[in-house]
């Protein structure tokens, strides 16, 4: 048995040493510590960005969403999009439909065009931020499937490529919405109401206690529809 800790974890595979904060970690993440730092640093940048004029209704309405990285119009009857001009090194927003899309790219809309599969960690963070639980499932209101959207929804301001989930079960007409992620672990399902991540099989049950799901709940069919057009059947 080593006798020291940093011995104990040096000799473990796939760890990684941080110099700045003296601590090891998995290489396939990175130093989480360092990455918080960065985010920080990012968010202190844009202290002095409170709430400017939007463009389109000329009010002092347009802020900053940090997680987003687009400026948003708070103004409910405008509620316009945009995103920075870098090239003047200052907060300057221009509409989203002002973006020139090179002509050898394919996609259909700039969100598209920028969407990447994310580490399960980021998704795991990204999760916590949007908090998607914190709502109440009230039938016919709001149910399983206004739940997956708002995380699918989220996901796709945040420019992370998120898959909207139908699962269909074997002996019942009732289906039920969650989300995915392509992630560095393979795809992965999460529970829009717990924000838990889940085992989604053909075959076996649906096992997660959620209000929607009905009791006959082996699943006998999975479809994807990913937020960067594309569509997915897994089907027995």
């Amino acid at each position: 048995m080593p006798k020291r800790e940093d011995e104990f974890w040096k000799s473990k595979a796939r760890l990684a040493y941080c110099s700045v904060h003296k601590r090891y970690y998995r290489k396939e993440l990175g130093c989480q510590l360092c990455y918080l730092e960065t985010q920080k640093s990012e968010t202190k940048t844009r202290e002095d960005v409170t709430v400017i004029e939007c463009p389109n209704c000329h009010r002092v309405s347009l802020w900053w969403n940090k997680h987003s990285e687009l400026y948003e119009c708070l103004n409910p009857d405008c509620k316009s999009l945009y995103t920075e001009d870098l090239q003047e090194g200052k907060p300057k927003a221009i509409p989203i439909e002002e973006i020139i899309i090179p002509a050898d790219d394919t996609s259909s809309s700039t969100f598209e065009a920028e969407l990447t599969d994310p580490m399960l960690l980021s998704v795991k963070m990204f999760l916590a931020d949007v908090r998607s639980w914190k709502s109440k499932y009230r039938e016919p209101d709001y149910v399983c499937a206004d739940f997956a959207k708002e995380v699918f929804d989220a996901a796709t301001l945040n420019r992370m490529r998120c898959g909207y989930v139908v699962i269909f079960f074997s002996d019942s007409d009732i289906a039920h919405a969650i989300v995915c992620f392509e992630t560095d672990y393979g795809l992965k399902y999460f529970e829009p109401q717990t924000g838990n991540e889940e085992d989604v099989s053909l075959g076996k049950m649906y096992s997660v206690s959620a209000d929607g799901v009905p009791k006959s709940n082996i699943i006998s069919r999975i479809e994807i529809e990913w937020n960067d057009g594309t569509k997915q059947v897994i089907t027995e």
